[in-house]
């Protein structure tokens, strides 16, 4: 009788025990590219202005500026604080902590404040929220 299947099963075990195995893909929904947190000073407008005081390590280039992000095709992720049935900017209100993500990550800040980001999606956070992943 021979060893010679019995080693080869052994070999193949041990070949297959050490075979790299890809990682999965990250998922697009998992995280955000872009994303900053700060007090809402005020809506001006068609947009909201915040001063950026954390973020994830896209944001932090916008660290201290002030960003305005359009009111129009943004998303708001509030409670209907003011009962109007809708859940929008007038849900906010001056000194809120607001959560500002894109899926893209906007150039540098460049030039006087306030920085423009376009459309995002604008979150109230509570005021005992952690800082954001990323």
């Amino acid at each position: 009788m021979s060893h010679v299947p019995a080693r080869i099963a052994v070999a193949a075990a041990l070949v297959l025990a050490v075979w790299p195995v890809p990682a999965a893909a990250p998922s697009p929904t998992n995280r955000s590219a872009f994303v900053v947190v700060g007090p809402l000073l005020k809506l001006k407008g068609d947009g909201m202005i915040v001063r950026v005081k954390n973020g994830n390590d896209a944001g932090k280039a916008f660290l201290d500026h002030k960003v305005v992000v359009p009111v129009a095709k943004s998303i708001f992720v509030v409670p209907d604080v003011n009962g109007d049935g809708n859940h929008d900017q007038d849900d906010f209100t001056r000194g809120d902590k607001v959560k500002i993500t894109k899926k893209v990550v906007p150039p540098g800040p460049s030039g006087a404040d306030p920085q423009k980001l376009g459309p995002a999606k604008i979150t109230l956070l509570s005021a005992d929220s952690q800082p954001p992943q990323g």
